[in-house]
């Protein structure tokens, strides 16, 4: 079972990274702007991993049946949730402003759910089309 999981979780990985390549070329070919470029995608590191810790810390709230009220020493996760959200609300809207509204949404909720495994082959692709520039 565990073999099975690790398989399904790396084909999932794999649909994503796909995904985000394909919808990245096909808005950089119909509007001249790429929404997962490097600058969007570092942005959103802090408020994805922020959503990220609220959503695991909300998800152990739960388990234990605990109320939303922190205990002593740590962070609520409603004041880490919010910001992100807003983080990714204001990116959707920058977006928007070179694309349509369904690439912007897209983008900004798949960086805001995926950025830190998105990282690095934004920034290997970005280094492989800049050593392509420079033959």
């Amino acid at each position: 079972m565990t073999l099975l999981a690790l398989g399904a979780a790396f084909l999932a990985f794999m649909a994503l990274i796909s995904g985000v390549h394909a919808l990245d070329h096909w808005s950089l070919r119909r509007f001249g702007y790429a929404p997962f470029a490097l600058v969007n995608v570092v942005s959103m590191l802090v408020p994805s991993g922020a959503l990220l810790a609220a959503l695991a810390s909300m998800m152990r709230i739960a388990a234990e049946g605990a109320s939303l009220a922190a205990p002593l020493g740590q962070a609520d996760p409603l004041w880490l949730l919010v910001p992100s959200i807003g983080a990714g609300l204001l990116l959707a809207w920058l977006v928007w402003r070179r694309t349509n509204v369904w690439v912007a949404l897209a983008a900004a909720a798949l960086l805001l759910v995926a950025a830190p495994a998105l990282v690095f082959s934004v920034l290997f692709r970005t280094f492989a089309a800049g050593d392509q520039a420079a033959d």
